[in-house]
């Protein structure tokens, strides 16, 4: 069981479970079991829910976290953290989130002052969310917000408050109604 393999490995720091049938109870187990985790991917990852994600606040130390594809993560599971609960987050990929709207951005926004580069394409992220993003988290040099509901307004916020911005994507494509959830 995964319980047993990670409660004997404390000192582990990056762990990948990908498009893996990890559920609820694993992730509960690894955030208590291994708290000095630096990376974990859980991205497609569709047998977690809102309490997986909520737990690792037990993980102080994670520096990138893939959360992408996952059809049930909602606002719920950000809505708890609290501000600069990660303070070491430089990564969040939450690519496909489409449950997630502008409180669960802002939750995230609050909880993880240090992020250096954010994947939100095809996500429901608006402009308020950009704001939020932009004003709490000034250090973004990475920003993914394609295929997301955002205009020139998320534009202005970007120029202002991310002077060092070196990476932005902002396409739409249209086209493209299956992302893989």
């Amino acid at each position: 069981r995964l319980q047993d393999i990670v409660g004997g490995l404390p000192k582990l720091r990056d762990c990948s479970f990908s498009s893996s049938l990890l559920t609820d109870e694993g992730v509960i187990h690894l955030a208590m079991s291994c708290p000095g985790l630096e990376t974990l991917n859980l991205a497609g990852c569709r047998s977690i829910s809102n309490a997986a994600i909520a737990s690792l606040v037990q993980c102080r130390a994670l520096k990138e976290l893939y959360l992408g594809f996952n059809d049930q993560l909602t606002d719920a599971a950000f809505t708890g953290l609290s501000e600069g609960c990660w303070p070491e987050m430089e990564t969040l990929y939450l690519e496909g989130l489409r449950l997630l709207s502008d409180t669960g951005f802002s939750s995230l926004a609050r909880a993880c002052p240090s992020l250096v580069a954010v994947h939100c394409k095809a996500t429901n992220m608006t402009d308020e969310a950009v704001w939020m993003l932009c004003q709490l988290c000034p250090s973004i040099l990475k920003l993914d917000i394609g295929d997301c509901s955002v205009t020139d307004r998320s534009l202005v916020a970007i120029s202002e408050h991310l002077p060092s911005l070196t990476h932005l994507w902002c396409e739409m494509n249209d086209a493209v109604t299956d992302y893989g959830i």
